[in-house]
């Protein structure tokens, strides 16, 4: 999402009072790293822009790049702004931008460290810098000190989530019925043996659901039976983790590596409009071991 070319500066603190506000960085311990435990919210508006999240870098110092208009600037120079910048001390990495629950980002601009880079933006409000990515690298970096950082049993997706005032939302559910608009949904399995067979998707593009399996007594798995998974459907996130980039590999080791209960979100296209590819289609079940036979 392009976000304004002229972001506004960092707030300095949060506008809005947020009940359950987490002191310092808290975080949960996840084996390697620690990583945020909490919603990270704009502080101008609110919005929740990620939900336990990103892992925390507590002691590295990293420059934010703040680009301001410059009045002087002509077309085609390459003085198109002036910078300030500000060091910060602690920031939270996230994996890559499929993470956010809402994000904005500027057009590619150089900074005076000779990177190019995006820079984060609340796609609500337009508050930014909030961040930064390198131009071509997945990770995106926040200053933890710009962001609003609350107990995540606080989360409201129907109230932090609201449809625009002049959508029309019946119009919107008939589409999504028909087949006509690329969905996202989630699905919580708290079963170890999910019952789906992964593979690199045929349109070449992130990772899908190719088959069901079934047991050797004839037990399905809880994806078919729970019927909201469909052959077709692809996985973009595992556990809050971007599949992004990864083979069928890498996304069977996230979800065979992952405690229960266990959420998966799923997209869906238009191209997959009846939900399967004919028949049901299963195939004997096989335990992952971390590699192909």
């Amino acid at each position: 999402m392009d976000g304004p070319s002229n972001p506004p500066p960092p707030p300095s603190c949060p506008v809005v009072d947020h009940p359950g506000v987490l002191g310092g960085r808290t975080t949960k311990k996840d084996g390697l790293y620690d990583c945020n435990s909490g919603l990270l919210r704009c502080p101008r508006c609110s919005s929740r822009m990620l939900s336990t999240v990103g892992e925390l870098l507590p002691d590295e110092t990293r420059t934010l790049y703040i680009p301001r208009p410059n009045k002087d600037f002509t077309p085609g120079g390459t003085d198109e702004f002036t910078w300030e910048s500000k060091d910060y001390t602690q920031w939270w990495q996230i994996p890559d931008i499929d993470c956010f629950d809402n994000v904005g980002m500027s057009k590619p601009v150089t900074n005076p460290a000779g990177e190019t880079v995006e820079i984060v933006l609340c796609s609500e409000c337009g508050a930014g810098p909030l961040g930064y990515r390198v131009a071509g690298s997945p990770p995106l970096f926040l200053p933890c000190d710009l962001l609003v950082q609350q107990d995540a049993t606080l989360a409201d997706d129907k109230e932090d989530f609201k449809a625009p005032e002049n959508a029309n939302l019946e119009q919107l559910k008939a589409m999504m019925q028909d087949g006509n608009l690329t969905t996202q949904f989630k699905v919580v399995f708290g079963d170890d043996r999910l019952g789906m067979m992964l593979n690199d998707a045929l349109d070449g593009v992130g990772v899908e659901v190719q088959a069901f399996t079934v047991t050797e007594d004839g037990e399905l798995g809880a994806a078919e039976k729970g019927e909201e998974v469909k052959v077709g459907d692809k996985i973009v996130r595992v556990a809050n983790v971007s599949t992004a980039g990864k083979n069928y590999e890498g996304v069977l080791d996230m979800v065979c590596g992952a405690s229960r209960p266990l959420e998966i979100f799923f997209e869906r296209s238009p191209k997959n409009k009846a939900g399967d590819r004919g028949e049901v289609q299963r195939v004997a079940h096989r335990q992952w071991d971390g590699k192909e036979d």
